[in-house]
């Protein structure tokens, strides 16, 4: 419930975040005969104010200095990953460490949470585990170009097949927000060059219409039908032969 993007120029990330809270007894949800429900256990409410890009002024990554964290994902293990760079850690002792660990007891490298990173060379890196958890990384993908994470990539990734140019961040930022209910239209972003952070901000919706208007005008769908070779169609044919 996040989204994260970056072209190593600028880093942008929503601000919404959602939190389940135990349903009270006495206070459950009635239908429509005013009886109480008793199969919901728990309720969610919403936030669109929340900073996940941090500034921090120690920790490092293969001794490379960080100046900025962001997270995707679950929240809750954010402070132990603060908490760990600020006291001058290095990730990679705890890449170490880590690969080691039952995936519930990591910090860096989970299945319900991923890291994105920008050190002082202003390279981007986010953090990531295998599929299966066996192994874990780092990857720096400042000089790969536009690099994204969290609940918005899907769709994004889907719209940009039929792009025949490399979207940015706002415009991704935009389609992220429009597409999944998880992306708040509130964001802040950091500026990797001037080495400025900009909180709370928001697009108007001329703003907003001006980019989807641009987007959808370029465009462009594959005639070309993705198929696959049936083996069913492929014994028929050899059958009529």
């Amino acid at each position: 419930m996040t989204y994260l993007v970056s072209d190593g120029k600028v880093f942008i990330a929503d601000k919404f975040c959602s939190k389940q809270f135990p349903t009270i007894h006495g206070r459950k949800t009635q239908d429509a005969d005013g009886n109480r429900k008793d199969n919901k256990p728990a309720s969610k409410i919403y936030y669109n104010d929340t900073s996940k890009i941090e500034l921090i002024s120690a920790g490092k990554y293969e001794g490379v200095d960080l100046k900025l964290v962001a997270m995707a994902g679950a929240t809750g293990h954010l402070h132990r990953a603060l908490s760990y760079l600020e006291r001058g850690n290095d990730i990679l002792d705890a890449m170490n460490l880590e690969a080691c660990l039952p995936v519930d007891d990591r910090i860096f490298f989970r299945k319900d949470c991923s890291f994105m990173f920008v050190n002082v060379k202003n390279e981007v890196l986010f953090s990531a585990a295998d599929p299966d958890n066996s192994s874990v990384a780092v990857y720096n993908r400042s000089k790969g170009g536009f690099l994204h994470k969290g609940c918005g990539t899907t769709p994004v990734n889907a719209f940009c097949r039929f792009i025949k140019r490399q979207i940015t961040p706002l415009e991704a930022f935009v389609l992220a927000s429009q597409l999944h209910n998880n992306v708040s239209e509130e964001f802040d972003y950091y500026d990797l060059e001037s080495d400025t952070l900009v909180h709370d901000q928001k697009l108007t919706t001329r703003q907003r219409t001006k980019i989807l208007d641009q987007l959808q005008s370029e465009l462009v769908i594959d005639r070309d039908i993705q198929t696959v070779k049936y083996v069913n169609e492929i014994y028929r044919v050899i059958k009529e032969e």
